[in-house]
């Protein structure tokens, strides 16, 4: 995704990696997964959302807070696979920050998982973590996640 203006000089967005941002050791969930046990670990995590993950550790879809408001409509013991959003937009770990607000933005979605190389998730930045980042920059303080 190109910036829709060409400067000469880059924004600090565009030189930092959005793995400088990120939240390592992301909480995933498998497809397979009881979404009783997925609202659990929201709540224990105080996350608002996870990817959902193959046998490899790649990204194939998300969950959030937001999908299990219509969890009641769902037959019991239902799954992850019965509500995830089945794609899950994406980002190299040596993405920078202005492409993850960029994508997020475009996309309207609230949170990216991180890849390494090989395609496995090995982070995840939310429209959030883009917030106090651009705050710490210019010199606000702000609470950790």
């Amino acid at each position: 995704m190109k910036p829709v203006t060409d400067t000469a000089h880059p924004h600090c967005a565009d030189r930092t990696p959005v793995r400088a941002i990120m939240t390592g050791h992301v909480k995933c969930v498998r497809p397979d997964t009881e979404l009783a046990e997925v609202c659990d670990l929201l709540t224990t995590e105080s996350i608002s959302g996870a990817p959902v993950v193959d046998e490899a550790g790649h990204a194939i879809g998300i969950i959030s807070r937001t999908d299990l408001i219509h969890r009641e409509l769902l037959p019991p013991g239902a799954t992850v696979d019965d509500l995830m959003m089945p794609m899950a937009f994406t980002l190299p770990e040596h993405a920078s920050v202005a492409q993850a607000a960029a994508l997020m933005a475009y996309e309207g979605v609230h949170r990216l998982p991180v890849l390494d190389t090989a395609g496995a998730v090995i982070g995840i930045v939310s429209a959030l973590d883009i917030a106090r980042w651009v705050a710490r920059h210019d010199g606000y303080l702000t609470r950790r996640a």
